[in-house]
């Protein structure tokens, strides 16, 4: 419990969660964009959000996350796509970088891959996936240590 057992944290919260509970300020968001490996890509073919209908849908949850991106990119398609569930995201992001589909990435995690070329963008279509927020306490004997944790993690948070 913020105050009593940790003065300051740092919370992630799901875009589908009804509101975030208490006070805080928000870090940064993270939005989900369809992307596939640049190996199987052509330029023309992946502008347009209906790209992704020709890729098997690669995901971490229960379609959750995709169906989202498909009512947000107004597009029909996601119950008779091809589906490959993995239980863990890394290995979904490993699946997309060796070509075996189209995975709905959380950009602020696959910069590097999208960077460097190895990742590619399908369609223009994002849907948040949520956000982190810091909260802190308003314990007075901690204020100074907060604030300088507060420097470090916005500077971080600008790096990348």
């Amino acid at each position: 419990i913020l105050g009593r057992d940790a003065d300051i944290a740092i919370r992630y919260v799901a875009a589908a969660a009804r509101r975030k509970r208490g006070g805080g300020r928000s870090l940064f968001s993270i939005d989900g964009v369809p992307v596939i490996s640049a190996d199987g890509s052509r330029s023309s073919q992946i502008r347009g959000d209906s790209a992704v209908l020709g890729h098997r849908l690669l995901h971490d949850d229960d379609g959750r996350a995709w169906r989202g991106w498909f009512a947000a990119a107004n597009l029909a398609g996601f119950d008779g796509a091809r589906h490959q569930y993995f239980s863990d995201y890394s290995l979904a992001i490993a699946a997309a970088l060796q070509g075996q589909g189209a995975l709905l990435g959380a950009a602020a995690f696959i910069q590097p891959e999208l960077r460097s070329g190895r990742l590619v963008q399908l369609g223009r279509t994002r849907v948040s996936f949520g956000s982190y927020w810091l909260l802190e306490s308003r314990d007075r004997s901690t204020a100074t240590l907060r604030a300088a944790f507060s420097r470090w993690i916005d500077a971080e948070v600008r790096k990348s």
